[in-house]
């Protein structure tokens, strides 16, 4: 039987963030909550000195993300980079199938 793995990763006091098991779920203080399965979530990451803008949504199969379902964009201030990484590197690890999480 595969244990289930749950983290949690609180954002700019805004966001909270969860992988529970093989589902990323995006709790937003200002809107709705939105999930992906972790085989279906994709990432894009652009530099918006000092702060990080990610865009997370459903993963087309060039890598970018989907403009026609639902997507949320994160704000990551640079003191918050390092621990969305680590998450991220756990989300990574769960679409893998691997242990990393």
């Amino acid at each position: 039987m595969m244990n289930r793995t749950y983290r949690e990763c609180a954002l700019a006091d805004r966001y909270i963030l969860v992988l529970d098991h093989f589902v990323l779920e995006i709790f937003d203080a200002r809107g709705p909550a939105k999930r992906w399965h972790v085989s279906q979530v994709g990432v894009e990451a652009n530099v918006q000195e000092p702060d990080l803008l990610l865009k997370v949504g459903v993963r087309l199969p060039n890598g970018g993300i989907s403009d026609r379902g639902e997507y949320t964009e994160l704000i990551v201030p640079l003191s918050e980079r390092a621990q969305v990484h680590e998450f991220f590197a756990a989300i990574r690890g769960a679409r893998q199938g691997g242990t990393e999480f």
